[in-house]
């Protein structure tokens, strides 16, 4: 009886140490980013990256207006999507939202967002002369993830909205990826 009990042990600890193994695997940052056709159609990949944050890995991907010469006055330029896998994700997303506040500055906190176990949301507002841009921040941690989405617009109010349906895409596949290891 003794032996059979060892036995289950065993193979309850090569099952675990397999799944955990699986899930570490299905997280990677370069496969939970933004791609294309899910930005709005006037952007393109301008580029993309592997990064470090946190002591983890992440990815990094920066869409850009395809034709500057076709910009309105309430166009959206530029979308960023940064996903980390720090060692910690708590430490991460504090960190994720001291650098936004350094980079970009003068961003009014939203609050948080129907996205992520935690969540933050910036908004800015510029206009210089006849020209108007505004930006929204949206930091969340779903997990061992931390993602950052910002975009960027021309318009005078900030695209709240649209940063925080882009989120909510990476954080589907977040929520995807936790349910499928969990099963």
């Amino acid at each position: 009886m003794q032996r059979v009990i060892i036995a289950l042990a065993l193979v309850g600890v090569l099952v675990a140490t397999h799944f955990s193994g699986a899930r570490a695997q299905a997280l990677e940052p370069q496969g939970l980013v933004l791609t294309a056709s899910e930005v709005p159609a006037n952007l393109r990949v301008a580029r993309s990256e592997t990064v470090s944050r946190g002591g983890g890995p992440g990815y990094q991907v920066f869409f850009e207006v395809a034709d500057p010469f076709r910009v309105g006055d309430d166009s959206i330029v530029q979308v960023v999507n940064v996903v980390a896998l720090p060692s910690d994700p708590a430490g991460g997303l504090r960190e994720f939202i001291g650098n936004t506040q350094g980079v970009f500055g003068g961003l009014t906190e939203q609050g948080p967002v129907p996205v992520g176990d935690e969540s933050r949301a910036y908004t800015s507002s510029v206009s210089v002369g006849p020209f108007t841009g505004s930006r929204a921040v949206v930091l969340f941690r779903r997990g061992p993830a931390v993602v950052g989405v910002t975009v960027s617009s021309t318009s005078a109010t900030a695209p709240l909205g649209e940063a925080v349906r882009m989120a909510q895409i990476v954080d589907a596949r977040l929520l995807a990826l936790s349910s499928g290891a969990a099963e």
